[in-house]
């Protein structure tokens, strides 16, 4: 019996969810041709992502698809430039009808990645002199870049800085970049961001996440602010924007988001100085829900009251590496902590103001991230820690401190008692060791350790767990296979332990600290 072929649309609902899984979507294509022609598109959106030493050959899968013409200027360019190109000869016998347009499918462009590509790949045929580098450099690879462009019919993401721009013409490429979903600017010459502004602002309409960095040298130009202005209030539903520079002109860059209130969802201010920067346009985004602050500066008390009328509800903030008040800090939480449901204080200088905050406005927060080496108050953990209603919590102790003793101690016995997932990262397993001694939380169901164990470790464990009637369904530890390796004492504590419900993993296999927003 002939079993029924499965629909089109199903097979590539199935391979889309390996977008990221490149070795099992290399095995897809083997399939069969309904299969393979679903799976290429998926592998050439992004195919430089992790690509190892041996794989650079995919920049000779593209060049494959240049036509007569394209390949004899890329040979001559190379001829002029004394660069050996005896490797691209071939192509024409061995690649003369590729099975596919792979440049058409190129939906992520990373000019810096593919740079660093293409060179490795040149390199990995004949070694190449300074002068010859240099030439590559300058000019092979904006003709290579700019023939693969003029391809690429499907690019969503385009990531690219100033140097990189200056060797091509966007007023060429008009309709391959006017359905960019993303785009990413890095400004660091005066001439070339204005021309390039000027296209961008009747090229790209239709982006969902506008990111860029201005550098030092250009972030006073105000015809370049004007421009960038125009770029973002051009666009119909911009919903990410990141920035980064340090400039007085910030306030028209906030004025102009104001055209996008409806539709922004996600703002980044990375080594912002808000120093006499009005934040009053800026609490008109309506519908802002991720907010992060990176290496900023500047933010006083007065100005941050006006946060009490901001018109958006927060769902994700991140206050991470900022050079401020800590009553600063504690302030934002106020104003914007109601509908927050998740917050991470990367090196923030915490108190007991900020937890007291915390415990009052956060009501719905379901989830805090805390790294910090600035703790000064060692009985930060109190009852205003304790009435959280925080279900998941990551901290991390990032520095040598002599009261580490108190400070677990206070955390293990103030834990909030909704809590149900705790992540712990600290140097010393004899930290993990006294905060289970402390800890009468018995709702805990998650628990991670990044320590190293011993026997006494895995002993507190399993008192912990008999003691609190614990809940616990894992808990992870690092490297716990080669903890206890032929001992035959941890192996029965280990069984010992699985008995009780609870499963035990290593923590690096399971788990990364990190944050992201989901946007």
């Amino acid at each position: 019996m002939t079993l029924p072929n499965l629909p089109y649309d199903c097979i590539y609902y199935i391979l889309n969810q390996f977008q990221n899984d490149r070795s099992t979507l290399l095995n897809c294509l083997l399939v069969d041709r309904s299969w393979c022609e679903i799976t290429v598109p998926l592998l050439y959106a992004n195919p430089f992502i992790r690509m190892a030493e041996n794989s650079y050959s995919i920049i000779l899968t593209l060049i494959s698809c240049f036509d007569k013409e394209e390949l004899l200027l890329l040979k001559n360019q190379l001829k002029l430039n004394n660069i050996n190109f005896n490797f691209i000869n071939n192509i024409n016998i061995k690649y003369n009808k590729p099975l596919f347009e792979y440049p058409k499918y190129l939906k992520i462009f990373d000019f810096s990645t593919m740079n660093l590509i293409i060179i490795k790949w040149f390199e990995s045929y004949s070694k190449l002199s300074f002068t010859q580098r240099d030439n590559l450099s300058k000019n092979i690879l904006p003709l290579i870049f700019q023939i693969i462009l003029k391809k690429c019919t499907n690019i969503k993401h385009f990531y690219i800085t100033i140097s990189d721009i200056k060797f091509l013409n966007i007023k060429n490429l008009t309709s391959n970049l006017s359905n960019l979903d993303s785009l990413t600017l890095q400004f660091h010459d005066t001439n070339m961001t204005k021309e390039l502004l000027i296209d961008m602002e009747n090229i790209c309409l239709n982006l969902k996440r506008l990111e860029i960095s201005i550098s030092y040298y250009i972030q006073n130009n105000s015809y370049i602010f004007k421009k960038l202005c125009k770029v973002i209030q051009k666009q119909k539903n911009l919903k990410d924007f990141k920035l980064s520079c340090d400039n007085t002109l910030l306030n028209n860059i906030l004025i102009s988001l104001e055209f996008q209130k409806y539709s922004l969802v996600y703002i980044e201010f990375e080594h912002i100085n808000f120093k006499n920067i009005s934040l009053k346009n800026f609490i008109s985004l309506h519908n802002l829900k991720y907010l992060k602050f990176h290496y900023c500066c500047g933010l006083l008390l007065d100005e941050i009251d006006i946060l009490t009328f901001a018109s958006f509800k927060l769902e994700e903030l991140i206050l991470s590496c900022n050079d401020w008040n800590h009553n600063i800090t504690a302030s934002i939480i106020k104003y914007l902590g109601e509908s927050l449901q998740s917050l991470l204080l990367f090196s923030e200088n915490l108190t007991i103001s900020i937890m007291k905050n915390l415990s009052i406005y956060c009501l719905n927060l379901n989830t805090l991230d805390i790294e910090t080496k600035y703790l000064t108050f060692p009985d930060l953990f109190t009852n205003y820690f304790k009435n959280l209603r925080i279900r998941i919590l990551h901290i991390k102790f990032n520095y040598h401190y002599e009261l580490r003793d108190l400070l677990f101690t206070n955390l293990a016995i103030n834990l909030p008692i909704n809590l149900k997932e705790i992540t712990i990262r600290s140097r010393r397993y004899k930290y993990f060791k006294k905060f289970l001694e402390n800890c009468h939380n018995n709702n805990l169901e998650i628990i991670h350790f990044n320590c190293n164990v011993d026997l006494e470790f895995l002993e507190t464990i399993l008192n912990f767990i008999e003691r609190t009637n614990s809940k616990l369904k894992l808990l992870s530890i690092f490297n716990i296979e080669n903890c206890f390796k032929n001992n035959k004492k941890s192996s029965e504590l280990l069984d010992q332990i699985n008995a009780k419900g609870v499963k035990i993993v290593d923590f690096g296999s399971i788990y990364k600290f990190e944050v992201k927003f989901v946007t």
